[in-house]
């Protein structure tokens, strides 16, 4: 169990926009994802407690989710809303 200090929807759109940063700006794949392993140990390390089963599936699913051009930062927000109705906090 993670303890984040901020919203779900937070933690989802930073990871989002630092793996796409992150891939458009790196060619070696061999290093890529323990790359990526210590930006997201870094975004979560704000909160009390991390969960590194968190951090290692979404790691290896980095390559697909920057590769899918259907999920967006708006596209996040569309599925929190959906999911927990009128109270979704934006937070920066």
């Amino acid at each position: 169990n993670m303890e984040y200090p901020h919203s779900t929807l937070h933690l989802a759109t930073k990871i989002l926009t630092e793996i796409r940063q992150h891939y458009s700006s790196k060619h070696d794949s061999d290093a890529i994802e323990d790359e990526i392993q210590n930006l997201i140990f870094n975004l979560i390390d704000e909160g009390k407690k991390r969960d590194v089963q968190f951090v290692f599936d979404v790691t290896s699913k980095s390559h697909q989710m920057c590769k899918d051009h259907n999920l967006t930062i708006d596209a996040l927000k569309d599925a929190a809303l959906n999911s927990c109705g009128d109270y979704v906090s934006f937070d920066k």
